[in-house]
C-alpha cells in the first residue's frame, strides 16, 4: 500500500486528500464507500433473486400447461380406444423385449 493524492468528494467537502492505494495502483475505498459498494452489490443480488423466482414460477406454469395438455390428449386416445372396443386401463406399455 502506498499514500497518494485523490482529488475528490469527502463528507461534502471536495477538495484534495491523501488516500491509501493499493500495489495495484487501485484507491482503497474508505469504510462509507465499501458499504455503500456492498449495499449496491447486495441491491443487484436480490433483483437478480427476484428475476430468478419469476422464471422458475413462469417455468413451473409452463411445465403444468404441458402436463394439462399431455393429460387431456390421454383422455382424448383413450376415449377413441373406447370408441374402438379397446379397454386403455388393460393395455400394457408395449411388446416385450
Amino acid at each position: 500500500m502506498w499514500l497518494g493524492v485523490w482529488s475528490g468528494i469527502i463528507e461534502k467537502d471536495f477538495g484534495d486528500w491523501l488516500r491509501f492505494y493499493d500495489t495495484a495502483g487501485q484507491l482503497v475505498p474508505l469504510p462509507e464507500e465499501a458499504a455503500k459498494h456492498e449495499a449496491e452489490v447486495a441491491q443487484q443480488e436480490a433483483k437478480l433473486a427476484q428475476q430468478e423466482a419469476r422464471m422458475a414460477q413462469q417455468e413451473a406454469k409452463l411445465a403444468q400447461q404441458e402436463a394439462e395438455i399431455a393429460k387431456q390428449r390421454a383422455a382424448k386416445l383413450a376415449a377413441q380406444l373406447r370408441a374402438l372396443g379397446i379397454d386403455p386401463d388393460q393395455i400394457t406399455g408395449g411388446p416385450e423385449i
